[in-house]
């Protein structure tokens, strides 16, 4: 008997495990965020207490030629075509781009005509417009580096026959050439009144065609000539305006031995500042920014081994763009990267060393959509617009500014760089870009211990730092994105005023509408519907926070606002609303959900009581009811014959075990083995029903959940294809994730 009941025993045992087991099994998103969906992650850590160095005043700056910001702040003097540019508007530009540093043209052939006077200084120009430009740098606390330059074609000693163009010859009487360099000073600087606001370089690319151009590039003939020009112009200007800042060599690479060594050899404590050209990047090297680093190697190399005076570098010119390569069209994406790129490294390398000068600001004539497209902006009256290295220009000019400390910044993936300065407020501005050349996303941590939120400049969206760290979402292929750090006044205790203007207390006819809330201080919102899972919220500003809820069923709802300051004080609101769609509308059409892994799609039950509590229900098995008398699933939608008799046969399984048992009902042993039993079945039971409601809990939070990482998305700049490509390759199903797409965009894929 003992032994019939044990086997009576295990085989319900065992039917009641297999009944457990089979239950379907619901993937969780616990913990689901962007930084699970980046491909790759990158920590990247501030050291406030490293300092590099203090960003030079005059770090930025661009080429001018010296036009475009001359004149009397109404018209420029000349024109292209029928066109005449404004200086005010290209002025303003200057202005708001934050650069410091002008790089302009003496052009003193123009001004310096003919022989007549002895001295040379036979002027026949008109110097307004240069000196206005003068005064207006002073005035805007700007600096301008005038290249001495090009000869009188009078005073040019072409006596070798090396010049095919005299201009760009030696003189034939440097006292002339120095009485006219002093004549150009005197004037412009109105006789020394603005000489603090001026630097010399001594001619341009002597090494190439600029300086003698009949001999070869760096042919020492030409190094000779030009060194002897340097030193006498060098003298001339310092022996009367000893505070002005005079440097060279101006050459288009370093790499040129005897101009380099000749110069280095020569001049070493005779320089105010060594200057060079970078343009593209040469075969021997993979990038724009190797090529950068590579040539002030040389320089510094050689800087030593001539024992010079190296620690003011001018790079007067530079353009990632080479000669060979048209700009019949821009990828802005890649070229903003190489611009940040470019400035972040000279940033955390020499910030107080470098100057720089894109060439170059501005063009007096349309693009013509051949050949190089140089400039930095064009007018309204001309292409009107603002090319990529005005924006990257300006926004490093301003993010990193002349002033701001540098300090150490560091990243552990090779592929995200990243720059950090600290302005004399105390917060840090911080630029992350990623070089890499592969479409895959990396997901950012940064760790920086000074601040308690990081705010992304472009878009206002705050990142809470915690536990010194700040997840600032994922960086895609080429980006360049800029925060500044925020500080949390200390003594916060008010928790902020929250207001929901979307949804109001009133009957909804649709079953969708939108979550508006808005607080009067900086912080985050999220929302709950009734008693279900919290719900984060999209923002621009953190002040304004939109979402939008849809396939709401008909019924009653309570939507509770809940919002924190950056200090931590938080409060809520509550409104109630009530959705009443009729059934023409579509109020009892189906919809998919699913959750992750597994994909499974799911019937949304919608049943609507007397009571007027109407619930959803979604479901991969039983009704409402849980009683097993329909098995109404995506697959079974009738609950047909088939499922009926699959749960008759599990009764009669149930049955066939019981009936076992009820012969041994009066003996001792059965009392004992029935109560167990009985209690086996009684847990059995609580444990089947109440994995039964968590696994719809859980698929309603997973759906949930998975709604909440694409708003996050959204809201990070991700569209909709990217977002479903990204989750389906992390195993995510087609069809759960354009389900739950479409409930977020309220709109197809």
């Amino acid at each position: 008997m003992f032994k019939k009941s044990l086997r009576a025993l295990i085989v319900l045992f065992i039917f009641l495990a297999v009944i457990y087991l089979s239950l379907p099994q619901v993937a969780k998103l616990t913990g689901f965020t962007i930084s699970e969906q980046a491909a790759n992650q990158a920590i990247l850590t501030i050291n406030p207490e490293q300092e590099i160095g203090v960003i030079r005043q005059d770090f930025y700056g661009a080429n001018t030629g010296g036009e475009f910001l001359a004149g009397d702040m109404n018209t420029y003097g000349t024109k292209s075509g029928s066109i005449y540019l404004n200086v005010t508007e290209y002025r303003d530009a200057w202005i708001n781009s934050g650069m410091k540093y002008i790089r302009a043209d003496m052009s003193l052939e123009n001004y310096y005509l003919n022989t007549s006077n002895s001295s040379g200084i036979n002027f026949a120009g008109n110097l307004t417009q240069q000196i206005e430009t003068v005064k207006w740098a002073n005035k805007n606390n700007l600096k301008i580096l005038y290249i001495s330059g090009y000869m009188p074609r009078w005073l040019a000693d072409n006596s070798s026959g090396k010049c095919t163009n005299l201009k760009f010859c030696p003189p034939i009487n440097y006292t002339k050439w120095n009485n006219i360099i002093l004549d150009f000073l005197d004037r412009v600087t109105v006789n020394g009144t603005y000489v603090s606001d001026i630097d010399i370089e001594v001619w341009n690319e002597p090494d190439y065609d600029f300086w003698m151009q009949g001999l070869s590039k760096d042919n020492s003939t030409k190094a000779t000539n030009y060194y002897i020009l340097y030193n006498s112009t060098y003298h001339t200007i310092k022996n009367k305006y000893s505070e002005i800042n005079i440097g060279g060599p101006s050459l288009t690479w370093f790499y040129e031995n005897n101009m380099r060594d000749l110069f280095l050899s020569n001049f070493s404590q005779q320089m105010d500042f060594l200057s060079f050209h970078n343009y593209d990047v040469p075969n021997d090297f993979v990038n724009f920014e190797d090529a950068l680093k590579s040539s002030l190697n040389s320089l510094f190399n050689n800087c030593t081994k001539y024992n010079a005076h190296c620690s003011r570098i001018v790079i007067s010119e530079w353009n990632d763009f080479s000669i060979d390569r048209k700009n019949n069209y821009i990828n802005y994406h890649e070229e903003n990267n190489i611009l940040a790129g470019y400035y972040l490294y000279l940033l955390n390398a020499y910030p107080s060393n470098i100057s720089s000068n894109l060439y170059q600001f501005a063009q007096p004539s349309k693009y013509s959509g051949s050949g190089q497209l140089w400039e930095m902006f064009s007018g309204s009256q001309l292409d009107n617009a603002y090319y990529p290295s005005y924006n990257v220009t300006k926004n490093f000019a301003h993010y990193h500014a002349g002033g701001d400390m540098v300090v150490n910044s560091s990243s552990d993936n090779s592929n995200i760089k990243v720059v950090s300065s600290r302005k004399s407020n105390g917060t840090y501005y911080i630029t992350v870009i990623s070089t890499s050349a592969t479409n895959v996303d990396t997901n950012i941590d940064l760790s920086l211990t000074d601040a308690n939120a990081l705010q992304n400049l472009e878009t206002g969206v705050i990142y809470p730092v915690s536990g010194g760290f700040a997840n600032i979402g994922a960086l895609q292929q080429y980006d360049v994105k800029y925060f500044a750090s925020i500080t949390i006044p200390a003594g916060d205790v008010t928790a902020p005023i929250i207001a929901v203007t979307s949804p109001t207390s009133k009957t909804y006819t649709t079953n969708s509408i939108n979550i508006d809330i808005s607080i009067n201080e900086l912080g985050i919102c999220t929302y709950v519907l009734n008693s279900g899972t919290q719900n984060s919220m999209s923002t621009t500003n953190n002040l304004l926070f939109t979402r939008s809820e849809s396939s709401l069923a008909n019924g009653n709802y309570n939507l509770t606002a809940s919002c924190i300051d950056l200090s931590g004080n938080g409060d809520t609101a509550t409104v109630s609303f009530t959705i009443n769609v009729s059934a023409s509308s579509g109020s009892s059409s189906g919809s998919s959900a699913g959750g992750g892994g597994g994909g499974a799609t799911a019937t949304q039950v919608v049943s609507s009581n007397t009571d007027n509590s109407s619930s959803a229900d979604i479901t991969n098995g039983a009704n409402n009811n849980n009683n097993g008398a329909s098995d109404v699933t995506a697959n079974n939608p009738a609950g047909d014959k088939q499922s009926n008799q699959t749960i008759k046969s599990r009764r009669g399984i149930l049955g066939a075990a019981i009936s076992d048992l009820s012969g041994i009902a009066k003996s001792g042993w059965g009392i004992v083995i029935i109560g167990l039993i009985t209690a086996i079945v009684v847990v059995l039971i609580i444990i089947v029903a109440y994995k039964s409601a968590l696994k719809k809990a859980e698929k309603k939070a997973t759906h949930e959940g998975l709604k909440e990482w694409i708003q996050k998305a959204k809201a990070m700049g991700h569209n909709d294809k990217n977002i479903h490509k990204m989750l389906t390759q992390h195993g995510w199903d087609s069809h759960v994730v354009h389900k739950a797409i479409r409930d977020v965009s309220d709109r197809p894929l």
